[in-house]
């Protein structure tokens, strides 16, 4: 089997049947939907999330300065809140790159929509 053959086995393969593009459609719009729907609950989530932990940095570095000053308990307390930091910063970072997927995905099905529907055509003509 020559690359050009492989190639189109591929493509076809791959691509859903024009005759099922309605219920393709339905299905994509209902994944598209409940991807979109757990993305709003995440950020709901990581948002407070973020806000606990903020408030709880702040607070470890307040007990760090106004109880432990120059004690290495103090120095533990300032340490903890930089790690508490840095672990929000990584469910922000994750929050992000979750919705910037969903975006992706979005635009993906959007041009797949876009192919089949000219497939479509072509076969009528």
């Amino acid at each position: 089997m020559s690359d050009e053959q492989l190639r189109r086995a591929f493509l076809e393969r791959a691509a859903p049947d024009p005759k099922g593009a309605r219920e393709y459609r339905r299905k994509v719009e209902a994944m598209i939907q409940e991807k979109e729907r757990r993305l709003r609950r995440e950020y709901w989530m990581t948002g407070t999330m973020w806000v606990l932990i903020v408030l709880m940095s702040t607070v470890f570095n307040y007990i760090s300065v106004s109880r432990f000053e120059g004690q290495i308990k103090g120095v533990w307390f300032a340490v903890q809140a930089c790690f508490w930091l840095l672990f929000g910063a990584v469910f922000l970072l994750r929050h992000f790159i979750m919705r910037s997927r969903v975006e992706m995905l979005k635009e993906l099905k959007g041009i797949e929509m876009r192919v089949i529907e000219i497939q479509e055509r072509l076969g009528k003509a």
